[in-house]
């Protein structure tokens, strides 16, 4: 009986491989020289493994940022970027052909242990319309489309447990700081990167930024999740107001509807996932979603295409395996489904919603996926 389970979950496993898309293109750690994961582990150095953030310009390059710390830091003193023992880098790719486009390394100083309570190792974005937002070195930085700054503002360090998050526009110019303690609570200075001025301040917990709407959830008097909501900037006007019991995500689409990750039944792994639209105040139908988790998803700027990450338990090996499901939100087909990756990985998709990239963290590898317009997809 053992050996005929064991033989059903290999046929099962190897379904599920036959099935998926291969990707287009693969861009290996030749081209991008990054520090290899096997030397972190080898010598037991805790915590200096890079985190590394992928994203897309918006000139649809693929952008991989990290912040690289030496094997063996000390406190920098300020300003002095001389002795700087932690290392901001970009690396911009084309999403075509993965052809290296450039290369940027600059200091990042101030004290490290302030540095490294910010949420993510990486912390800079693209704005929609044009430039960067970034964060880094106790700074508050709006960037050009050259990675010049034209905006710098010192950050005043917060309290112990406190620390600063960005919340990048979908769309529009508005971006938001926010300060709290906890995901999805805090103080959030509501940013013009036009005009550099704060325009609104908000409490409460920011999802995503489309024009002047507030994408924000809201929470039961048991701290947990369960309603959904919009707030316009600068206006007391809220938009729609929804419940949702089971909240996994939430993102704007490219017209400013909103797109919501939820699931009913059981907790996951044994839950049913599920995405469904949110349009002048109203629900659509819900979309199912296969895996045991489901639980991030990114949206594509200019087009009516989300990806979804899923994932389930690993079958023999310490774990999750996960996967990027493609959808497109008018016909509701999904587009493509990755192969199932084994590391810890992160993807992002382009403004047209035509290319799917993912950072392979152990790896050290970007791999490229071309997604099918509605409708040829291949059966």
């Amino acid at each position: 009986m053992r050996t005929i389970n064991i033989v059903l979950l290999m046929l099962i496993f190897s379904i599920l491989l036959f099935s998926a898309d291969k990707p287009a293109l693969v861009v290996k750690n030749k081209t991008l020289d990054l520090p290899k994961y096997e030397n972190y582990r080898k010598n037991e150095i805790p915590n200096y493994d890079p985190e590394f953030k992928i994203q897309f310009s918006q000139k649809d390059e693929i952008m991989l940022s990290f912040f690289q710390r030496s094997k063996h830091p000390v406190l920098t003193i300020k300003d002095d970027q001389g002795k700087a023992s932690l290392f901001f880098n970009i690396i911009l790719l084309s999403g075509e052909d993965g052809k290296l486009i450039n290369k940027v390394e600059w200091p990042a100083v101030g004290e490290l242990d302030w540095v490294e309570r910010l949420h993510y190792g990486s912390r800079i974005y693209p704005l929609p319309d044009n430039g960067y937002v970034g964060m880094f070195h106790k700074r508050l930085q709006v960037l050009d489309s050259a990675l010049n700054v034209i905006y710098d503002k010192l950050l005043e360090r917060l309290p112990e447990r406190y620390v600063y998050d960005i919340f990048p526009p979908s769309h529009g110019t508005f971006f938001a700081l926010c300060q709290s303690n906890k995901r999805y609570s805090g103080e959030n200075d509501i940013i013009d990167s036009d005009t550099f001025k704060v325009v609104d301040k908000v409490s409460g917990g920011i999802v995503d930024i489309w024009g002047d709407k507030l994408l924000m959830v809201g929470f039961s008097e048991k701290n947990k999740i369960n309603s959904l909501y919009e707030k316009r900037i600068g206006s007391i006007y809220d938009g729609f107001h929804l419940k949702i019991d089971n909240y996994t995500d939430a993102k704007f689409t490219h017209n400013g509807a909103a797109i919501v990750l939820s699931y009913k039944g059981q907790s996951p792994p044994y839950a049913q996932h599920y995405w469904l639209t949110i349009e002048n105040g109203m629900a659509g139908n819900p979309v199912l979603v296969d895996g045991e988790f489901v639980n991030t998803l990114v949206t594509a700027r200019e087009a009516p295409v989300f990806a979804v990450r899923s994932a389930k338990s690993r079958l023999f090996d310490r774990g999750g395996a996960g996967w990027i499901n493609v959808y497109d939100i008018n016909s509701k087909q999904k587009l493509l489904q990755t192969k199932t990756y084994n590391d810890n990985f992160d993807y992002a998709l382009s403004s047209d919603g035509r290319i799917l990239a993912l950072f392979v963290h152990e790896k050290r590898k970007i791999e490229i996926y071309k997604v099918p317009e509605s409708g040829n997809k291949k059966k």
